[in-house]
Order: C-alpha cells, then sequence, then structure tokens
C-alpha cells in the first residue's frame, strides 16, 4: 500500500466517527441546518447506549482565539465531565435566524483570491471537531474550527455570527461498545446513531490481525476492522512515547525488513512476505496498524 494512502485511509477511520476527513458536511449525518438525517433512534435504556447517556452539560466546551505557528486560529477545546471515556466530539454551528446582510460583510474576505466559493454568505457554516481521546475528568487540546465550503481561516469574527447547531459525542460505554450519541441544541433532544456502534475487542482474532504484537497499554481501547487483504487496527489511549517502545515489538515479531522508521511511522515486512505499518496520530492520541498480504 503506498504510504500516503495509508496515511489518508488511517485519518480516515479515526475519523469514522463523523467523517471528519474533509472539510464541508460531516459524515452525511447531518445536514447544514442542524436537522439530523439517516440515524435511528434507539429507546432509553439504563445503561451506556441510551440516547442521553452523555448530558450535553457534561461536555464543557469552549470555542476561543488561538495563536498557532504566529497564526490566530479559532479552536475547540471540551472538558470531559462525564462519567464516559470520549473519543471524539464533533460540532455544527450554523448563522443565528437574526443575523442581517450588514454582519455577513465579514464574509467578504473569503471571496477574495482563487478559488471562492459559490455559495451565498448566508450559507456558511461552522465546523468544530475534536478528535483527542479524553477520559472522565480530562480536558482535550484545543483543535481547529473551520469555515465550510471554503479553504480559508475561520476568524472569531465570523464565528459569532453562530450559534451551535448540533453536536455528536463519540464514546466508549464501558460495555465494550463505542457509541456515537448526537444533541440537538436547536430541538434540545438527543438521539444515539446505532448503524455506528462498534464492538471494543481484546486485540483482534483474525489471522492478519494476529500479526500485530499486542499493544502493551493499560487501558488502551481498540477497535477492529477487516478486508480482504488487510487488517487495520485502531488503538486510542497510547501516547506518542509509547510509539517506539511498540515498533521494537514489531521488530521482534519478525517485521525486521524496514522501509521506513521514523518519531511517527513505522512500515516493515517480514520473510514470509507480510508488511506492517504503524502510525502514530497525535490529533487522535491513537495508533493506527495495518497489516497487509504480500
Amino acid at each position: 500500500m503506498a504510504k500516503k494512502m495509508f496515511v489518508v485511509v488511517c485519518a480516515a477511520a479515526l475519523a469514522l466517527s463523523l467523517g471528519a476527513c474533509g472539510g464541508g458536511q460531516p459524515g452525511g449525518a447531518a445536514t447544514p441546518s442542524g436537522g439530523t438525517q439517516g440515524q435511528q433512534a434507539i429507546p432509553a435504556t439504563d445503561g451506556p447506549g441510551q440516547d442521553d447517556s452523555i448530558k450535553i452539560d457534561e461536555i464543557d466546551w469552549t470555542v476561543e482565539p488561538t495563536i498557532e505557528n504566529g497564526t490566530r486560529r479559532v479552536t475547540l477545546a471540551y472538558t470531559n465531565n462525564s462519567k464516559y471515556a470520549v473519543i471524539n466530539i464533533d460540532m455544527q454551528f450554523t448563522q443565528r435566524e437574526d443575523v442581517t446582510d450588514e454582519q455577513r460583510s465579514v464574509f467578504d474576505e473569503v471571496y477574495e483570491g482563487d478559488f471562492a466559493p459559490t455559495v451565498e454568505p448566508s450559507e456558511f457554516y461552522v465546523d468544530g471537531e475534536n478528535a483527542h481521546y479524553t477520559k472522565p475528568g480530562e480536558s482535550a487540546e484545543p483543535s481547529l474550527c473551520t469555515l465550510a465550503y471554503t479553504g480559508k481561516i475561520l476568524t472569531m469574527d465570523q464565528y459569532e455570527l453562530m450559534e451551535p447547531s448540533y453536536i455528536g459525542i463519540e464514546y466508549l460505554g464501558g460495555d465494550g461498545k463505542v457509541y456515537l450519541e448526537y444533541y440537538d441544541f436547536l430541538n434540545d433532544n438527543y438521539s444515539i446513531d446505532i448503524d455506528h456502534t462498534k464492538e471494543v475487542v481484546d486485540w483482534p482474532d483474525s489471522e492478519l490481525g494476529q500479526l500485530a504484537p499486542v499493544i502493551e497499554k493499560k487501558d488502551a481501547v481498540v477497535i477492529h476492522d477487516d478486508e480482504d487483504d488487510r487488517s487495520y487496527v485502531y488503538v486510542y489511549g497510547p501516547t506518542e512515547d509509547d510509539f517506539a517502545p511498540y515498533v521494537e515489538q514489531c521488530k521482534s515479531a519478525g517485521f525486521s525488513n524496514v522501509e521506513t522508521d521514523s518519531d511517527t511511522w513505522f512500515e516493515a515486512s517480514n520473510d514470509e512476505g507480510y508488511t506492517i505499518e504503524v502510525v502514530y496520530r497525535d490529533y487522535y492520541d491513537a495508533l493506527c496498524i495495518a497489516v497487509e498480504t504480500a
């Protein structure tokens, strides 16, 4: 597999929660107006997976300007005050009903230069995703918010025309499953996307998955996905310091024909012709592992 493609697949799959591998409308699960479509709500239960397992006031989110590499950017951060580990949150902000055309002059700059958007100023909205893995009581580092339909940097003047429309919260239920819960700010209701529910595994039991050494990390959250000739393992919870020790495990397991060995990326094959690629994605606090046949 080409290296660039592996990174793209890894990022897309780790962002599997809300389709966050690109700008614009996230994952097709929600519309810019804040209404949801295609998701199936399930009846409330007494355990994880009910449609309000995490109350909205348990996610203490903030949108603030941050200086990054000398540039002022708008970022989303949050503290997880729920009893569940959160894998990802994704928020959409739409323009308030009382916003005037005069106020929308803050969008004039996005039409300047090449590749100007084709939508009207009234159609702009803001996406904010924070995919850092946070245990109960932890705070996630800030992540960039984006202005949909543009490749421009979002400004606070533009953000201040917005109000929260919905939030998607991907969380570990504690029952061996990962759930995706939505809260609709505009209609004040919760729902669970049951099509998104995924099983957490101790480690893959498939033939290819078993070729990858087991992560020696307590409380790691492992999700597994198999294709015909490839096995993906996504491990949430490791830090960048866990990358090098895991690479050594891979080498000891026979993946000693090294092609790439950097601080966050390892690729090698074994004598039987199987290849392994390991990428640490600090944006997700996760290791992405792929084992492939010859």
